[in-house]
């Protein structure tokens, strides 16, 4: 029996974050999305951790769009389905793809041919019918994105500097594993940690600022989650500083009027931290890597996120090297 095949629905690769949205793609379905923002790969993710991967289909039925609909219900039909409180979408892409046919009416033939009750309202179970100009999908929706990241925008506190949150949440996600120890040493008011520990992660951070610890700290709290944050100074913390050692870092590095100023502060805080945990990932609005290169740690990734023509925020994505 074949393993089974999953279509992730991706937001469509165009515009400033592309190159972060095919990142987040690679790393969580192991493939680039195509122009229209799919993915098919074998790799199984919950894609509830989304930034940009939206959806997990998995493939019953994959053929050409020129098949008429009479056998595409045929070959529907033919895979014995069932179903329990479930209902049938059609989704396109490009959404404003024309159609030759009521979309409504489709999934309502489809559902006769799936046995057990529909629940439109409320459906257990979601299938799914993909449509491109090329090709129809068809398969069980496995997860959705949970789009958390569009409350974390409105936290309470906040500054003008602060990383978005779907940006910090696809810096998570190009970083971390399931159940990882996740460590932002420049903390600032918390939108990497409120990613992570929405993702279910144990979350940890510090910042040498009062102001944006406590920030951090009752952000937290708000959206009712959970995480270690103290006072420290990202150039001095140790493993000790939480008891005990991490799998990732993600953090935005500082930054302010003079960039040039904080060089220097900036290599201070990437040489203390390279050995506490063995992957990390930084924004910078300057290019760090010779800077990390030289202290040691391996870049796999760089990732341009322009904010405007003379505002781009760099993403480098490394592992640290042992030595």
């Amino acid at each position: 029996m074949s393993s089974p095949e999953y279509l992730y629905l991706i937001a469509k690769p165009v515009g400033r974050e592309t190159e972060l949205i095919r990142a987040e793609s690679l790393a969580l379905t192991g493939t680039w999305p195509d122009e229209l923002g799919i993915a098919v790969s074998n790799r199984f993710t919950d894609t509830a951790r989304g930034a940009y991967v939206l959806a997990n289909v998995e493939i019953l039925l994959s053929v050409s769009s020129k098949i008429t609909l009479d056998l595409l219900y045929q070959q529907i039909c033919q895979l014995g389905l069932q179903g329990h409180n479930f209902c049938v979408r059609i989704i396109k892409r490009p959404k404003k793809i024309p159609l030759s046919f009521d979309q409504f009416e489709v999934a309502n033939q489809i559902g006769v041919r799936i046995d057990g009750p529909a629940n439109l309202s409320k459906p257990e179970m979601e299938f799914w019918l993909i449509i491109t100009p090329r090709r129809f999908w068809f398969g069980l929706k496995r997860s959705i994105s949970d789009k958390q990241w569009t409350h974390f925008n409105k936290r309470p506190h906040t500054t003008s500097s602060s990383l978005p949150s779907r940006i910090a949440r696809a810096m998570v996600n190009l970083t971390v594993n399931p159940g990882d120890r996740l460590l932002d040493p420049c903390c600032g008011t918390g939108t990497i940690l409120l990613e992570g520990a929405n993702m279910g992660l144990q979350v940890f951070g510090c910042d040498l600022n009062l102001k944006m610890k406590e920030a951090t700290r009752k952000n937290l709290a708000h959206f009712g989650l959970s995480g270690a944050v103290v006072l420290a100074d990202a150039r001095q913390i140790s493993s000790t500083t939480f008891g005990h050692p991490f799998n990732a870092i993600v953090t935005d590095l500082p930054y302010g009027i003079s960039l040039v100023k904080d060089e220097e502060r900036d290599r201070q805080i990437l040489a203390n931290i390279r050995m506490l945990a063995p992957r990390a990932t930084f924004v910078s609005v300057r290019d760090l890597s010779q800077d990390l290169e030289n202290l040691g740690y391996q870049i796999e990734t760089i990732v341009q996120v322009p904010k405007h023509d003379r505002f781009v925020r760099q993403v480098f994505v490394t592992r640290s090297v042992s030595g």
